[in-house]
């Protein structure tokens, strides 16, 4: 499973699937969500956007969601049904109280091995690469927490948590393309 954020909207895909969820712009406590094609998702993520702070609350909503979704399914067979996932979306709860810190974010996998790749380089220069690649490592873990939690996060609100799993909903219930779903939540 993957997931991206913008700033009005979260999305979620499977192997086969991506759909999204955002506020109405209509309804205040209402959200919409839509399986689409990866087609429409390359569409509508080619602009450049900027870290906002409604960016940084979605991303932080999306890696919460992910981080506790994960938490819950690590131990079902790989053959479980989609749908069966279903039941164990996380708590609204459960999500508010995770930390948003995700190493497998793809910003911070890239800072990290860049930064990893250049501390070892240096320190195996003076020290024993067993120790320069200990020190690198956690050297590196540290840096990204703390780019990652200053620059990319921010702690999400009610609608953002609940946007997030309305997307990763979407995408596990298996509807057909162009149907929208409205959550009043």
């Amino acid at each position: 499973m993957d997931a991206f954020s913008k700033e009005d909207r979260i999305y979620f895909a499977t192997k086969n699937k991506i759909a999204y969820a955002k506020k109405s712009p209509f309804l205040e406590k209402e959200i919409i969500s839509r399986v689409i094609s990866s087609k429409e998702f390359q569409k509508s993520i080619s602009k450049k956007q900027y870290f906002t702070e409604k960016l940084k609350r979605m991303h932080a909503a999306e890696h919460k969601l992910y981080k506790c979704f994960m938490k819950r399914i690590k131990n079902l067979p790989f053959e479980t049904e989609t749908e069966d996932l279903l039941n164990y979306i996380p708590s609204y709860e459960e999500i508010k109280n995770t930390n948003s810190f995700s190493f497998f974010c793809g910003t911070t996998q890239a800072l990290f091995l860049i930064s990893f790749n250049l501390l070892h380089l240096l320190i195996n220069l003076f020290i024993n690469p067993l120790i320069s690649f200990s020190l690198s490592f956690i050297a590196s873990y540290s840096f990204i927490y703390l780019i990652q939690k200053k620059y990319f996060l921010a702690e999400p609100n009610e609608l953002e948590i609940e946007i997030a799993k309305a997307a990763l909903k979407k995408v596990l219930e298996g509807e057909k393309h162009d149907t929208d779903t409205h959550i009043i939540y």
